[in-house]
């Protein structure tokens, strides 16, 4: 007997476990922890398994002797958000966990690969307040596996030197013990070599060699305290990171200029050249070297505003909330996976068939769903099974206890495109019962074919205003 236990865990990190209890417990050994949670993990996604529920949802692997086990509220870090996509584990006979799955995790909307651009001539003065704003920015960057990764380089007159790649930091932590590595030359008169840097970056720390990822935005900061010497190269340097899409930022440090009381005019309109526009976002100008670290939230939060938190709006989610796993059967080749957080907990369902899963659209339920209802948290998937109309036939059911706050059960098909065909609505008939929270079908007769459908409401009201809860039971026919 396998005994779900989401909450197992340390009053911080109730990850939660699945118990295997001994039938007949001959020897009184008791139920025995599996600690499943020890051997999920999620490869490229920042994942935060505390409170994840695992064990809150178990059936039988139709494949095999093994079982699946499921914790809805796994969640994905994407930047300062978290999305409870949840994550459900194949299980094998012998108890070892053969495969993770996440079928609503997606890749974050902070998917960005960001180079900084630093200015080594000795005119930058002190350093120490240049590594200090890098330092401070790295922590602001959400580095992590699908997330943001980051790289580095400084410039002088003919050397240009990547300091770190793309990807070699995983995480913030590593990327600031990358900066604090970096280290200048003041001693040595150089002159800065902005254009060719900016080309160097463009066409080598942007490729796949140094870390790159196909797919990912491209972020250039560049910061510096002077002219360039190479400005004649200035037009095509700009003219090629449009062309590779390569959003820049530029950082304009004026205490050279101020120190050597030097107009700085020719110097703006530089970097506002080298900025991407609108240029009242992409350029920033400070009074000095130690002026950098005044402005690393802004230029943080104007970073990360360029794909947002999220891929939606702040009001609008579609499987990032969905929960995936709240509940669960055994269907013919496979298995169905009800979601409720999805579509604004509106709710929806998954089929896995082997590493195959099936996820409806939004718009699939048609009617069933109506926009003027779409808000209201209907959870759909909260209870998910099957019916046999024949014996070569068969039908999802998915409950919602709260669409319309009286609840409502589909009875559905859906094909390999993810097209659904409602085949019956049947709705609540008590604000508040919550039908729709179970659903099962019995074949009376045992010929293969479904006679019989029950709908839970356990908040019914009886007599007396009493929360008796009832049991709905529903003919069956083809």
């Amino acid at each position: 007997l396998l005994v779900g236990a989401p909450w197992e865990g340390t009053p911080y990190r109730k990850m939660g476990d699945v118990y295997k209890c001994p039938i007949p417990d001959t020897y009184r050994r008791g139920c025995v922890p599996l600690h499943l949670s020890n051997s999920i993990t999620v490869s490229n996604a920042t994942e935060l398994q505390d409170n994840m529920t695992l064990g809150m949802t178990l059936v039988n692997d139709p494949i095999g002797n093994g079982f699946l086990a499921c914790g809805p509220l796994w969640a994905q870090h994407c930047g300062s958000s978290y999305f409870t996509a949840g994550v459900c584990t194949n299980v094998s006979a012998d108890f070892q966990v053969t495969s993770t799955l996440t079928p609503a995790a997606q890749r974050c909307g902070l998917f960005m690969d960001i180079v900084i651009v630093l200015d080594g001539s000795n005119s930058i003065y002190p350093w120490q307040e240049v590594q200090n704003f890098v330092i401070n920015i790295v922590k602001k960057f959400h580095i992590g596996p699908g997330q943001s990764r980051n790289g580095g380089g400084s410039t002088r007159f003919g050397v240009r030197t990547i300091h770190w790649h793309l990807g070699i930091a995983r995480w913030a932590c590593e990327g600031v013990q990358d900066v604090e590595n970096i280290y200048s030359r003041p001693f040595v008169r150089t002159a800065s070599a902005l254009c060719q840097s900016l080309q160097v970056v463009r066409s080598e720390a942007f490729s796949p060699l140094f870390g790159a990822r196909e797919g990912a935005s491209k972020v250039m900061i560049v910061v510096t305290d002077g002219e360039s010497h190479d400005s004649e190269d200035l037009t095509e340097a700009i003219a090629a990171c449009e062309r590779d899409n390569i959003t820049r930022y530029a950082i304009a440090v004026l205490g050279y200029y101020k120190r050597k009381n030097i107009d700085p005019s020719n110097f703006i309109s530089e970097l506002k050249a080298i900025s991407s526009e609108p240029e009242e976002k992409h350029f920033i100008n400070v009074a000095d070297e130690a002026a950098l670290n005044d402005i690393v939230g802004t230029l943080g939060e104007r970073i990360f505003s360029l794909e947002g938190t999220v891929t939606q709006n702040e009001t609008s989610f579609d499987m990032e909330m969905s929960q995936v796993g709240f509940s669960a059967a055994v269907v013919k080749d496979g298995i169905l996976l009800g979601a409720v957080g999805a579509y604004d907990w509106g709710g929806s369902v998954v089929r896995k068939r082997g590493t195959h899963f099936t996820v409806p659209a939004r718009s699939a339920f048609g009617k069933e769903a109506p926009v003027e209802l779409q808000n209201h948290a209907a959870y759909l998937g909260y209870s998910v099974g099957s019916a046999r109309p024949s014996r070569y036939a068969e039908h999802y059911i998915a409950g919602a206890p709260r669409f319309n706050h009286t609840g409502k059960v589909l009875i559905f098909s859906l094909d390999e495109q993810a097209h659904v065909t409602v085949h019956q609505a049947i709705h609540g008939d008590q604000i508040g019962s919550y039908f729709g929270s179970e659903v099962l079908s019995v074949d009376v007769d045992s010929d293969g074919v479904s006679d019989l459908l029950l709908v839970g409401a356990p908040m019914y009201l009886g007599p007396g205003n009493r929360e008796t809860g009832r049991v709905y039971v529903y003919t069956l026919t083809q």
